[in-house]
């Protein structure tokens, strides 16, 4: 039956995802197929996944955490045992959860742009920490790389494209040491007090002032890092 997955989303729900925006991003030969919207340039996905056996998977993701897709029900798991289930299955739920799914993402779409916070307000946040913006800019139209300095170090704040998140702090400084800091806070949450994954799912943010909040957050931790004098840090 997956062998058929691919084709038969294609036939029965190529039309309507098309009608609202979605084009196919990914599909792999096991299962899973992904169907991507951008929206003021971020990119929400519905997934269609039959990896499991006898089970229809229907995920929807944002560029943020969004824990909203749980509580209003925009991720369903259906039974399905054969072909002419599965088939049945696109004709009706599955239509109906794409719809479901893109009336959520429509609603709950954002309008963001990450180059001009850095430019509006974070030179207040750098200095209280000094550091002085060197550039902002996109790499190569992949995402957006932020570049902070002091006499000593030099932080890299990037932006994985399409995602309202912090996806990578690398810390360098004239010892040639180099660090990628997020990774470094996830192998070291208990030093930081933190679960990673439920209280910054990759410091993500919706608006504004959370973009702000979870700089801050990354500053101070990088302080205590870079102030700490006996931890043993996991890498």
């Amino acid at each position: 039956m997956i062998k058929s997955f691919n084709k038969l989303v294609i036939s029965y729900l190529s039309e309507v995802l098309v009608s609202n925006g979605f084009s196919l991003n990914l599909y792999t030969m096991d299962g899973n197929m992904y169907y991507e919207k951008r929206i003021n340039g971020f990119r929400y996905e519905i997934c269609l996944s039959i990896l499991s056996k006898n089970q229809l998977t229907l995920s929807c993701y944002m560029p943020f955490k969004c824990e909203e897709i749980y509580t209003e029900g925009v991720w369903r798991v259906l039974d399905c045992r054969n072909r002419n289930e599965l088939i049945a299955l696109l004709q009706k739920e599955v239509l109906e959860f794409i719809n479901q799914a893109n009336e959520f993402i429509n609603k709950n779409a954002i309008e963001l742009n990450i180059k001009e916070l850095y430019k509006q307000h974070s030179e207040e946040v750098q200095a209280k920490y000094g550091f002085k913006r060197k550039f902002i800019n996109d790499i190569e139209q992949h995402g957006i790389l932020a570049v902070y300095a002091n006499e000593i170090n030099t932080i890299k704040f990037y932006h994985d494209d399409g995602f309202a998140r912090f996806s990578g702090l690398v810390l360098e400084n004239d010892y040639s040491k180099k660090i990628d800091f997020i990774e470094l806070i996830k192998a070291n949450q208990e030093y930081f007090g933190l679960n990673y994954l439920k209280d910054l799912d990759y410091f993500s943010f919706r608006n504004a002032d959370e973009f702000y909040q979870s700089l801050m957050l990354l500053l101070e931790f990088q302080r205590k890092y870079l102030d700490e004098k006996e931890y043993k840090f996991k890498q």
